[in-house]
């Protein structure tokens, strides 16, 4: 098996994508790169890719950067972790690493938010050392080769997925190896009803001689997903404020900020909603006559183990005090809320409100 090596990386000099951060050796680049592509197509993330490079061309700039305005340049990549234990990571680099991105497999394990594959892909990739990456389509790619009926999301599965992919590692090109692998899955060995005619390692892949390609690789079920309700109140003041906060709970979308919430176990229906008695427990309203319901607009969002149904109230109020009395939230502009961090549904619902006329 070891010439299944020599004929992937064959495959990849022919068939690789052009992208930005393969154009030099940058570990800097490859790093951001790694980081912005956790869970994220390459066609979503590229643009991203630019636009962080451009605001912060290099991990002093990243580093020194304020928290919010790096969250505000993610807005809309979704797992706003990575983000903010990328600026962590930042900052331990340039602390006590002498803004040099660390070499070795090891101490890039030691950065905030950087896992094993992550750390296998800049080490290797930037730094060529001979560790294998595993993602995704590393995991097909073996499982199928390898005819490997174990599930894959499950220790016994990645235990053997580890075991045959060190038999086919090239050690002496491991950078190039890795990338090639990566992309064979994302390109050639994909998930379903892969091309096995113009594939070169037919005659090495057990699943085609078992005829089981689109049955492999085998994933045990995830947890059922589960449904949330978010019911996020918008209110116009004076037809140019808006009240929001940072949500500050060890949740989704920590430290973005976001209107007044009230999170149930149910839809509600919209009788509810247009109800003072629903909102009343925010202590900025302390009256019926202090606001005006106008529409309710409904999104859904997926999460990974989670489905969000979102509504948002519209109300008005002509007046406001200048001092709030609780509950962290500001008062702010229109234009001062588009420019704060904000789950992506938020920023839509904003730009909805703030450009359609008939709202």
């Amino acid at each position: 098996m070891r010439d299944v090596a020599s004929l992937i990386i064959g495959w990849f000099l022919k068939n690789k994508r052009s992208l930005p951060w393969r154009k030099e050796k940058n570990a800097y680049h490859i790093l951001l790169s790694e980081i912005i592509m956790q869970q994220t197509r390459i066609e979503q993330g590229i643009p991203y890719f630019f636009k962080i490079i451009e605001a912060f061309p290099t991990i002093e700039t990243l580093a020194a950067a304020d928290e919010e305005l790096l969250l505000r340049y993610w807005q809309g990549l979704g797992y706003y972790s990575r983000a903010k234990n990328l600026h962590v990571a930042a900052k331990n680099i340039v602390e006590n690493y002498n803004g040099l991105i660390p070499n070795s497999f090891s101490e890039l394990k030691k950065m905030k938010g950087i896992g094993a594959y992550t750390a296998a892909a800049i080490a290797s990739i930037a730094f060529d050392e001979p560790v294998p990456v595993i993602d995704g389509n590393v995991m097909r790619v073996v499982a199928r080769l390898f005819a490997i009926e174990d599930p894959v999301n499950e220790t016994i599965g990645k235990n053997k997925i580890q075991t045959c992919l060190n038999t086919i590692f090239d050690t002496e090109q491991p950078g190039i190896f890795n990338e090639a692998i990566m992309e064979f899955g994302a390109l050639q060995c994909v998930p379903s009803n892969p091309d096995c005619e113009k594939c070169p390692l037919t005659k090495h892949c057990a699943a085609h001689k078992m005829s089981k390609v689109n049955f492999l690789p085998l994933k045990r079920p995830l947890k059922k997903v589960k449904i949330r309700y978010l019911n996020y109140l918008f209110l116009l003041i004076e037809e140019h404020s808006t009240l929001m906060k940072q949500r500050r709970t060890n949740d989704i979308w920590k430290n973005l900020y976001e209107f007044p919430l009230i999170e149930t176990e149910q839809f509600l229906p919209e009788t509810i909603l247009r109800s003072f008695d629903f909102w009343k427990s925010f202590s900025f309203l302390r009256s019926e006559k202090d606001i005006t319901f106008q529409q309710i607009i409904h999104y859904q969002h997926k999460l990974t183990h989670r489905l969000l149904k979102i509504t948002f109230t519209l109300a008005s109020m002509t007046s406001f005090c200048e001092q709030l009395p609780t509950d962290d939230f500001v008062i702010m502009t229109l234009s001062e809320a588009e420019n704060k961090p904000k789950p992506i549904l938020l920023a839509k619902f904003l730009d909805k409100v703030t450009n359609d006329k008939n709202l």
